[in-house]
């Protein structure tokens, strides 16, 4: 069984449909130390009890908030933002070897 998400609009029509993978997983591992930076990514790890019958719906506030958890994550797996104590060339080979790593921009 495999996972699958969609983006519907106003009229509930759906606009986007892809795997979520990288959002289930993503929280998982990012370091312990800043994964309460991130607490939309937290709530759409696999096993959050956010999840309601394997469905959980985001208002529009929610997913801008995240849009911005992303975009972080983003700066720090390219290396265009440095959190001090953290090794990111670490965490990005961590993110490579499970195949979570989002696409350099």
């Amino acid at each position: 069984m495999g996972r699958w998400m969609e983006a519907i609009n106003k009229e509930r029509k759906v606009v986007l449909e892809t795997t979520p993978y990288f959002l289930l997983d993503c929280s998982k591992y990012l370091p312990k130390r800043i994964r309460k930076e991130f607490p939309i990514l937290l709530d759409l790890d696999i096993h959050s009890d956010k999840w309601i019958d394997e469905l959980q719906i985001l208002n529009l506030d929610t997913v801008k908030d995240l849009n911005q958890e992303l975009s972080r994550v983003r700066r720090i797996l390219n290396l265009e933002e440095f959190i001090p104590k953290i090794d990111s060339k670490k965490n990005i080979i961590s993110l490579d070897n499970k195949r979570v790593r989002t696409e350099r921009y």
